[in-house]
């Protein structure tokens, strides 16, 4: 099975020009003892497993979380049962032309884009989905990648996965938060990106979206 957020990063890539972000770059380099580091522009570094090695700690967040009443045009998947509640006021939806993608979305008024991915293969709700994040994002080109929020929610009733990951599109700095579900039906992928610089900006209608997820 492949649960590719690969295609999520190549419409980023043409988004891109959307944007209006400082760029960066990384290096790499070996400690003497031959681990890995990354090389931030502003002098610090980091070691390129430390992703991989918190990303397993996971919390739960012991909130409810409810589909918002604006939210009222529904998106039904044809892979699996999965619906996506939006505000058609604020968002533009069309069918992806990208492989594994079924719908994308954009904020009718701002930089802020959402794919939804769905398929018909059950995957545990579990850190499962972190390995499948890393690897497909490492894949697709994103460098100096951070999980930098992650914890299991309760969303209109199924248990959800949310993960926050920044890193480096092309040079650009990009956040792209997601929740990732599965049951019995299969396995969905709702994912909303824009700049890092955009995220606190675009945060209650990421929020907002995202808990349009219903399974069921």
């Amino acid at each position: 099975m492949r649960c590719s957020i690969s295609a999520i990063s190549a419409i980023a890539f043409v988004c891109l020009s959307f944007f209006s972000v400082g760029l960066n770059a990384e290096q790499k380099a070996l400690t003497e003892t031959g681990e890995e580091v990354i090389l931030n522009d502003n002098g610090t570094w980091y070691y390129e497993t430390e992703a991989l090695a918190s990303a397993k700690e996971i919390g739960i967040n012991e909130a409810k979380f409810e589909k918002p009443p604006n939210a009222s045009f529904r998106l039904q998947s044809k892979n699996n049962d999965a619906s996506i509640w939006i505000d058609p006021s604020q968002w533009g939806v069309s069918p992806s032309d990208v492989a594994d993608n079924e719908y994308q979305l954009k904020l009718k008024d701002g930089d802020l884009y959402a794919n939804v991915v769905t398929e018909g293969l059950e995957i545990p709700v579990s850190d499962v989905f972190i390995d499948i994040i890393i690897s497909n994002y490492k894949s697709a080109g994103m460098e100096n990648l951070h999980i930098t929020q992650k914890e299991y929610r309760m969303v209109n009733g199924n248990k959800v996965l949310f993960v926050r990951t920044d890193g480096l599109v092309m040079g650009l700095d990009f956040a792209f938060l997601g929740y990732y579900t599965s049951n019995a039906t299969g396995t969905t992928q709702l994912v909303a990106y824009t700049s890092t610089k955009l995220v606190d900006q675009y945060l209650d209608k990421i929020e907002q979206l995202l808990n349009g997820l219903a399974m069921g």
